[in-house]
């Protein structure tokens, strides 16, 4: 019996890992000797763009790899490549593996900065305006990097500036901005006093409380020396082992065998009977089967001693193609330990049927190939071994091919497809035959494949044409290039031999001039313009020529149709070339027309446009009269172009046209017409004489002198108003002038009417509306009504000494002989005797004071207050006030505005907080203090009754734990606290304590004595 070594098997390759300075691929054969020698190497790629050769190198003794040349995560970032394992044995043997190699980046490339350019002739310089806002963007820094994840995320910093705080960048994204006013006010504001003194009142007593919690804490007792109790265990986890045991092994294995895929639970044999054991001793000595695959296959029932199966075995899955398959186990048996070697023989079933790689093969075999060709097919896989593995081929019934099944040097069954007869592919070009594998099994198991047979093509037929002779009939007119025909020549045979190109076969210098033939297509077009009435006919011989250099002949004939290719013709015997408007029926042109063809070619059908107020009138024989249908309107249409058209009646039909141009001559029936009704022009007050204000403009739809227009001013029905001395109108234009210099506060608007007339005969006229509004100028100085400046004596204020800020001393009236805006007055304080103590209101002119007046002001206070409208340019007029301090005067107290807004503001929300804060931490510590005070005087008077525990004296091994539970009190107390039921007063009561030996009955009458206590809790 011979047995065919397994070949070598690689396990998991070392492929997707990063790239390291060397990788080691494993392969193992389970043979001995020069079998069991793997040889390593590298398998070439499908794709030569990737040459491993020059990448990695593997040792070819260990499998060790090797980069052979630095890798670059940018420009390569993974390759694969197949890595092969052969044994030394006859035949060798090989497997291989896929190693993935990834390219781990690293942070090898600076930041590129892309804006601004830093290779410029000259430095990027970024405008900001000095009013700019804070947050405005100046520019923006963009950069890139080479690299790839974290180390190509950019990040931006200010590294140095002319002036800091006045710039920054964000981080992430380069945007260079002013910072926001709010962080510079914050940054500046100085500290409230009130926030301070919070704050280190709140430092101060939380400190505070914490050393009183540490004092409390430290206070307590030490724990005393003395004997542990008894209710501590030893948890020193130290000891041996008391006994000792011995191991027995039985060399000798024994062996069962069993079929593949066996229900699981199935029965195997009995070991108890096997292993020369008693009745029970397995379920007493602890046995156990264990497989040398660590997997649980097998199964033993103590009780009974059967060795059952646990699942179901495959051969296949076990073993592969290994024959025998043997399980190995041990059977391990306690007090005394003794193993027992044991094989279990798994036999094989037909449980697979064979499978072909490829459901469908393809075979390509030239038509000249000969009977007797084998052509070697893809054999087929089955896992089965033995006679339930592949035995033999077999295809359908042809009368072409049969197969044959040869056996290989490695054991393995191939199937070889014989040719039995000659092939012919114009006769047929493809088979189609199914390949069955068949394998030994009972019954047999089958497996199928199509093979596809193409048969390839020789050179063995010549072109034929399709049709021979072609006639075709052309017309003489045709024009050059235009296809006359297209002929066709077929081969039968395929590829480069069915592929045909048609040429000229002894063709004359008159043919070859005339015609021409596409070499591919096989169209045949014409060159040089035919004439009937030279030839009438040709005769073409043409070849077809394959790729194989077989041709075949062809003939054209080729007939020359006449055609109608005269055209008819138009003589002009008169023309008249301008015709007044309006005018009644007029001969414009008379003609003739005739055509040199004869028969239906030569008969002729004249005609006009019909959307022309022009007719044709046949007269004599040929001749045609062209007259107006209606009279003309130059104003709708100044100009005809008439297209006469002669067509004749052959095939194809050929036509004349002649233009003939007409002018429609003008007549004054059309007055001028102004673009607008009215006009409403706008003049600056103030404006100097002759000043162009405007201008009006109107149209004349006739032609020549009917549409020169003349303008005029017309008459007003108002003779109060002298227009003649305010505007003046250029008559050619229509330009308007104002004449004198116009004031707004005298006249804000007039209107007139202008004329407009032209020079035909007789002559036409309109009129349009004329509106001039004169704009306001700033004029006028502010006027002062109160107080009064002309006045023989100064005004003088009366202020007492005792005003508040915000006293009301005057108010300074004004007006302004202006409008709109002009008339707009603002007030200010130009001059003071004493600047600060007084202030004016800038929209009312109401004079205030601006603080308390003291005993070291004078008396006496002189203020000059300023006036000044809003126009372009400003005018503005002064006032002075005399102001009187005086005592014992008082008047009704008016707060400034800015006292109110301080009076509404809200408080600091941080004050807040921290008064907040600050009663917090007060009252906790006040109550830790209380509850101190009062668990210290309850631990008097308890020790004084109950007396102390006596602790035991005595050193506490390390390694020993209290796990009594009981705590370091021996005796429970009770404590009775009772909150008050006022929430106002928040304080707690603490009862004396409640020992052990007081009775029930006492604590029930102590709680119904204090009444206040509503709510009562019990400490124990």
């Amino acid at each position: 019996m011979t047995t065919t070594p397994p070949s070598p098997r690689l396990p998991t390759p070392c492929g997707s890992a990063r790239i390291a300075p060397s990788c080691t691929s494993a392969a193992s054969a389970p043979q001995t000797h020069d079998n069991a020698q793997v040889t390593y190497s590298l398998l070439p790629l499908p794709d030569p763009l990737v040459p491993p050769a020059s990448l990695v190198s593997i040792n070819p003794d260990n499998g060790h790899l090797f980069a052979l040349t630095s890798l670059d995560y940018e420009a390569l970032r993974a390759f694969e490549f197949h890595v092969g394992a052969t044994d030394r044995g006859s035949p060798a043997l090989s497997s291989q593996a896929l190693v993935r190699v990834l390219v781990a980046d690293a942070n090898d490339h600076g930041r590129f900065v892309l804006y601004p350019l830093q290779n410029a002739s000259a430095p990027c310089t970024e405008l900001v305006p000095r009013a700019a806002e804070p947050g405005y963007l100046v520019t923006k820094v963009v950069a890139v990097d080479g690299d790839a994840g974290q180390n190509a995320w950019p990040s931006y910093q200010l590294l140095k500036a002319t002036e800091p705080g006045l710039f920054g960048v964000w981080a992430h994204n380069g945007e260079p901005y002013l910072p926001p006013p709010e962080a510079e006010a914050a940054a500046a504001a100085p500290a409230d006093p009130l926030t301070v003194y919070l704050v280190v009142a709140l430092a101060s007593v939380s400190s505070l409380f914490f050393s009183v919690l540490v004092f409390v804490l430290a206070g307590r007792c030490p724990v005393a020396k003395g004997h542990f109790p008894g209710h501590l265990v030893d948890f020193s986890s130290m000891g041996t082992l008391s006994q000792s045991y011995q191991c027995e092994a039985n060399p000798a294995p024994i062996r069962y065998s069993v079929l593949e895929e066996t229900e699981s639970g199935s029965f195997i044999a009995h070991l108890t009977k096997d292993l020369g054991l008693g009745i029970g001793e397995l379920n007493a000595r602890s046995a156990r089967v264990v497989c040398d695959d660590e997997k649980q296959r097998l199964l033993l029932d103590r009780q009974t001693g059967d060795l059952l199966l646990r699942e179901k075995l495959d051969r296949e899955d076990i073993c592969g193609s290994d024959e025998p398959c043997v399980l190995h186990f041990q059977v391990f048996l306690e007090t005394p330990v003794q193993f027992f070697e044991g094989e279990l023989l798994i036999q094989d079933i037909n449980d697979h049927s064979p499978v072909f790689p490829n459901r469908e093969m393809l075979l390509k075999i030239p038509e000249n190939s000969h009977p007797g060709t084998v052509f070697p097919l893809k054999l087929a896989q089955d896992l089965d071994v033995g006679s339930n593995g592949l035995q033999k081929y077999t295809i359908n019934a042809n009368s072409h091919f049969h197969v044959l099944t040869r056996n290989h040097s490695d054991g393995k069954k191939h199937p070889d497809l014989v040719q039995d007869k000659v092939l012919d592919r114009e006769e047929q070009s493809e088979f189609s035959l199914t390949l069955t594998a068949l394998d030994g099994g009972s019954p047999p198991r089958s497996g199928t494949s199509m093979v596809r047979i193409l048969i390839m093509d020789v050179n063995d037929n010549a072109p034929e044409f399709v049709h021979t002779p072609y006639e075709v009939q052309v017309l003489e007119n045709s024009p050059l290039n235009s296809l006359i025909l297209t002929v066709l020549a077929r081969d039968v045979d395929a590829g480069n031999f069915g592929t045909v190109s048609y040429s000229l076969f002894q063709a004359s210098e008159e043919i070859k001039q005339t015609f021409s033939i596409n070499e591919v297509t096989g169209e045949i077009r014409l060159t040089k313009k035919l004439d009937f009435e030279q030839i009438k006919s040709y005769h073409v011989e043409i070849e077809a020529t394959d790729g194989g250099g077989l041709s075949g002949k062809g003939t054209v004939v080729i007939e020359v149709v006449d055609v109608n290719d005269n055209a008819p013709e138009l003589t002009i015997s008169s023309l008249i070339s301008s015709i007044p408007e309006n005018a009644p029926e007029t001969v414009v042109s008379i003609f003739r027309i005739r055509d040199r063809d004869s028969g239906d070619n030569g008969k002729m059908i004249c005609s006009i446009p019909d959307n022309l107020p022009f007719i044709l009138r046949p007269t004599f024989k040929n001749f045609y009269t062209l007259v107006t249908d209606s009279p003309l309107d130059r104003e709708s249409q100044a100009e005809y172009n008439i297209t006469i058209t002669v067509t004749d009646t052959g095939t194809p039909r050929l036509k004349t046209e002649h233009n003939i141009t007409v002018l429609v001559s003008d007549v004054n029936d059309n007055a001028p017409a102004f673009t607008q009704t009215s006009y409403t022009l706008w003049v600056r007050e103030n404006n100097s004489p002759a000043l162009h204000i405007g201008s009006v403009s109107a149209t004349d739809t006739d032609a020549g002198a009917n549409a020169q227009v003349t303008y005029s001013l017309l008459p007003l029905p108002d003779p109060l108003l002298p227009l003649a001395s305010l505007v003046s109108i250029n008559p050619d234009n229509g330009h308007l002038f104002a004449l004198t210099s116009l004031d707004y506060e005298a006249l804000r608007a007039f209107e007139f009417r202008v004329g407009a007339t032209d020079r035909g005969s007789p002559a036409l006229s309109s009129q349009a509306l004329v509106r001039v509004l004169v704009a306001d100028a700033n004029d006028n100085a502010p006027f002062v009504l109160y107080p009064l400046q002309n006045a023989s004596a100064p005004c003088t204020e009366l202020v007492p000494r005792a005003a508040e800020p915000g006293y009301l001393v005057t108010k300074v009236v004004a007006v302004d002989g202006d409008a709109g805006q002009n008339a707009w007055l603002s007030y200010q304080l130009l001059k003071a005797t004493e600047p600060g103590l007084f202030g004016v209101w800038a929209h009312n002119g109401e004079v205030r004071t601006a603080r308390l007046l003291s005993e070291r002001d004078a008396p006496k206070q002189r203020l000059v207050v300023l006036v000044k409208d809003n126009g372009e340019p400003p005018l503005s007029a002064s006032v002075t006030l005399h102001v009187l301090l005086v005592d014992g005067f008082s008047q009704p107290y008016l707060p400034p505005p800015e006292a109110e807004a301080a009076a509404a503001a809200p408080a600091d929300p941080l004050t807040v907080y921290l008064v907040v804060a600050l009663a917090s931490v007060s009252s906790l510590f006040l109550f830790s203090v209380l509850v101190f005070v009062a668990v210290r005087l309850c631990r008097r008077g308890g020790a004084g009754s109950a007396g102390r525990c006596p602790v035991p004296e005595g050193h506490f091994p390390g390694h020993l734990v209290d796990v009594s539970g009981t705590g370091t009190l021996s005796q429970s107390y009770q404590y009775e606290v009772c909150l008050t039921g006022d929430h106002r007063t928040g304080e707690f009561k603490f009862l004396k304590p409640i020992f052990p030996n007081l009775l029930v009955q006492d604590t029930e009458r102590e709680i119904k004595e204090s009444p206040n206590c509503r709510n009562s809790f019990v400490f124990s």
